[in-house]
């Protein structure tokens, strides 16, 4: 099983970073799935979410400041693959992504690395674009915040990221 982390320390309050956490917004600032549909639970939130022309499925479930979640249905290149996103204030606030995965194919050695690449550029677009919601929510001008806040990191991924 591989894993991949990133993990920002930011110049914004937690508690602001935390009400952009929700099931849809994660999905939406990964920039790679388009949401299909989604279904609250008892105990989880179901996202319906559609990639390449496959269907996805990914099961939501709150935990302490963030949310982990699992691909349930889909992509058949993973196995399996398990993510959570948490905000953490201590003495300063920090927004740490994690996801495992195991791909499903015999070229898994070939390919690992790619993935870990390409499972790495989505986890930093998830935490670059919340941060960027925040920012918005806050005070409505993050263009000329957001090097600042995430100074010392990289870009996203996206081409549709604007620095």
């Amino acid at each position: 099983m591989q894993t991949v982390d990133v993990s920002y320390v930011v110049d914004l309050p937690a508690e602001d970073l935390r009400e952009q956490l929700t099931p849809e917004a994660i999905l939406e600032c990964a920039e790679v799935y388009d949401i299909e549909s989604v279904e609250a639970g008892d105990e989880a939130v179901e996202v319906t979410t559609s990639f390449r022309n496959e269907e996805l499925v990914f099961s939501f479930s709150p935990i302490d400041d963030g949310f982990e979640y699992t691909m349930v249905a889909g992509e058949n290149l993973f196995a399996e693959r398990y993510s959570r996103i948490v905000v953490t204030d201590l003495e300063e606030t920090r927004i740490t992504a994690e996801a495992q995965f195991t791909l499903d194919t015999w070229l898994s050695v070939v390919l690992d690395r790619l993935a870990t690449d390409t499972v790495r550029a989505e986890l930093d677009n998830v935490v670059i674009n919340l941060v960027h919601r925040a920012m918005d929510d806050t005070d409505g001008d993050s263009d000329d915040r957001l090097g600042s806040v995430l100074e010392g990191h990289p870009e996203p991924e996206s081409d549709d990221y604007e620095a």
